[in-house]
């Protein structure tokens, strides 16, 4: 499962501040590598390596303390120097297994 959302819509609707907080809350210690970046005009991708702790509720699985590691990408497109468009994805599937989560699908 690869999930993928508009960062700059949620940021606009829930507030940076809130998101942030909630991420640091959910997980502690997060930390993100850019192992890699390309930039052609106004778009730019980046690799990221994304690490932390899991210390809170997150899609259904408790808290369990564990560490967890995980790959993903951003997708950005820059206007006069600001990001004015900024998408990512993220295996999710992979973050589940480590946090020892489950996948159950729905009922047919």
């Amino acid at each position: 499962m690869v999930r993928s959302f508009r960062l700059l819509e949620k940021l606009a609707a829930y507030g940076r501040e809130t998101l942030l907080a909630w991420l640091y809350a959910t997980f502690p210690d997060h930390h993100i590598d850019i192992t890699d970046m390309i930039a052609e005009g106004d778009q730019v991708v980046a690799r990221l390596q994304t690490s932390g702790g899991h210390g809170a509720e997150w899609r259904g699985i408790p808290a369990t303390g564990r560490h967890f590691s995980n790959k993903g990408v951003y997708f950005l497109r820059v206007d006069k120097g600001k990001v004015v468009d900024l998408d990512f994805l993220f295996d999710d599937l992979n973050l589940v297994d480590q946090l020892g989560g489950t996948i159950t699908p729905p009922p047919e």
